[in-house]
């Protein structure tokens, strides 16, 4: 994790605002269903560009970076014992 968050930090440094809305709206509800395409359609650029300027800028794939963050609010419920 440290690790991940060493390459998000490093790539905040050419920010691409609209990926990092992306990235907020997954980590805002980490089990919602978000398809690539409808994040495209959310930040205005075609399925492909968002694909390609989501990785540079979250360091990961969408879908790997929706795994990741689903994985995680699902440690933190069973740390609480929601799970």
């Amino acid at each position: 994790a440290t690790d991940f968050l060493d390459r998000v930090g490093s790539s905040q440094q050419h920010c691409d605002r609209s990926m990092m809305e992306v990235m907020q709206l997954i980590q805002a509800d980490p089990m919602a269903r978000l398809s690539d395409t409808a994040a495209a359609r959310l930040v205005g650029v075609e399925r492909t560009t968002m694909l390609r300027r989501f990785k540079r800028q979250a360091g990961m794939t969408f879908r790997a970076y929706k795994n990741w963050t689903a994985l995680k609010h699902a440690s933190r419920l069973a740390q609480k014992g929601e799970a």
